[in-house]
């Protein structure tokens, strides 16, 4: 890895990529958890960097590089792009500002790179970006202040900003990623190509994209088709309304494509739309997690009147059921229940339920047909304790088949609960409205694959006895 701008002076861009790639992790220095292959600082002024000795310009450049990443000004870097791939370099990720977003100048320079991309082969991500990491090869080729745990989801932003807080949001938690990349302008490496790629790469379970803009809304959606039988596709889109489109474009620079064909490119029915950040988080989370959901369908476990009224609502307003239990359930609720007046939807066990009422009332409606999914909600009350309840429903899920989503809400004994759930898969979050978006994710993820698996099995039965000239002839 060739760092083109690398710097001594911490606060600079050039000097946190070469910390980030040394060690992983700005905050750390722990050579074990940064990339392990040869990382090479360019700087014509100083002989060392971190410790690493320095080429004094990119013509100095000794050996194969794999990736060249470039912290220099705008203006130096078109060509000491073209420098570089004389030397093999046949991949950039271009950290610098000053491109489009810039006027005229900036255009021309962005136009002299996209050249030099196209000239010579190279693959370039940017400008205008915080870079890239890849869990699997510890390579942080970014100026990220984290690194996030290994997980299951790879995120790809047009936003650096929106990456690096993501990358922040999930660090130290139990929830982690396998590859971010941050796009910027797009110069080269596009939405599409990394979709595509994603959906080739077997660590990755859930693709999540933050967009702004699309230069090709046809091959989006192309690559959405193909990816999307494989895996989950969540996408949050900025700039849906005037203000925010005027506020991409003079933030990234972007000439996006029509706002009908920005639409167009999302409706696939594998694409999952996000409404805002914290619901794309929450999808984000419950798709790596759990199962899709076979149904709308919404049972509510609580132990909290108020927040189950909450949380009806929102399952209403998110387009699913709060479904109405037949009467073998309610039933079966009442005989665990102290009073069976509560045991309808939702489920509400009252203020002094324990770990038992709680786990009980949790298999019933686990058995129960008309049930799809279950979102379990609990407060933190004198004869509640949420660190017992989430030990003994952490046992039990492991012999969950649906999908089960959680919210501990406002309780600071119930953030050790929640941690104890996320061991085992189950996504908590501090508020019953997140939880139902994520739910809502798993439920639209459920409708893609039986809308799937209904046109296999037609082209299946239509394969077996294809209608031919011969077979009507004989008809007659």
């Amino acid at each position: 890895m060739a760092v083109i701008g690398a710097s001594r002076t911490p606060g600079k861009v050039g000097n946190a990529v070469v910390r980030n790639l040394l060690y992983g992790d700005a905050r750390e220095q722990d050579r074990a958890r940064g990339f392990q292959g040869v990382i090479l600082p360019v700087n014509p002024h100083v002989d060392e960097v971190l410790g690493l000795p320095t080429a004094r310009g990119v013509d100095k450049i000794q050996g194969p590089i794999d990736l060249a990443i470039f912290a220099i000004p705008a203006p130096e870097v078109p060509d000491a792009l073209d420098r570089v791939t004389r030397r093999g370099v046949r991949a950039a990720i271009v950290l610098s500002a000053g491109f489009f977003e810039m006027g005229a100048e900036g255009r021309r320079l962005e136009a002299q790179l996209r050249s030099v991309a196209n000239n010579t082969g190279v693959r370039v991500i940017g400008p205008n970006c915080t870079g890239l990491y890849s869990g699997p090869t510890q390579l942080q080729a970014s100026f990220f202040s984290a690194a996030p745990p290994p997980g299951r989801a790879s995120l790809v932003s047009q936003s650096g900003a929106i990456a690096q807080a993501l990358v922040q949001y999930f660090d130290g938690g139990s929830f982690g990623l396998r590859h971010v990349v941050s796009l910027g302008e797009k110069v080269d490496v596009d939405d599409a190509q990394l979709v595509r790629w994603l959906a080739r790469d077997p660590g990755t379970t859930v693709i999540g994209l933050y967009l702004e803009s699309l230069d090709d809304a046809r091959a989006f959606h192309d690559a959405a088709r193909l990816a999307a039988p494989h895996k989950p596709i969540l996408v949050l889109r900025g700039g849906t309304t005037g203000a925010g489109h005027r506020a991409a474009k003079v933030h990234e620079g972007i000439l996006a494509v029509s706002d009908t064909a920005f639409e167009g490119a999302l409706a696939h029915p594998g694409v999952i739309q996000a409404r805002s950040l914290p619901s794309f988080l929450a999808g984000l989370r419950a798709l790596a997690w759990q199962p899709p959901a076979p149904g709308r369908r919404v049972a509510i476990v609580t132990n909290a009147g108020g927040a189950g009224v909450l949380a009806a609502d929102a399952v209403s307003v998110a387009g699913l059921d709060v479904v109405k239990l037949r009467p073998a359930t309610v039933q079966r609720l009442a005989d665990v229940l102290p009073n069976p007046r509560t045991a309808g939807n939702p489920i509400d066990l009252l203020g002094d339920a324990k770990a038992g009422r709680f786990l009980a009332a949790l298999e019933v409606v686990s058995r129960a047909e008309e049930v799809d999914a279950i979102l379990l909600l609990l407060t933190d009350q004198a004869m509640t304790d949420p660190v017992e309840v989430a030990a003994r429903v952490s046992d039990w899920v492991e012999t969950l088949t649906k999908p089960i989503v959680a919210s501990f809400v406002g309780s600071a004994r119930g953030r050790r609960g929640e941690e104890a759930l996320e061991r085992r898969g189950v996504p908590t979050f501090e508020f019953p409205e997140l939880a139902v978006a994520g739910l809502r994710a798993l439920v639209a993820r459920g409708l893609y694959e039986r809308r799937l698996a209904r046109r296999r099995r037609v082209v299946t039965v239509s394969a077996r006895r294809p209608p031919t000239a011969a077979r009507s002839l004989r008809r007659w």
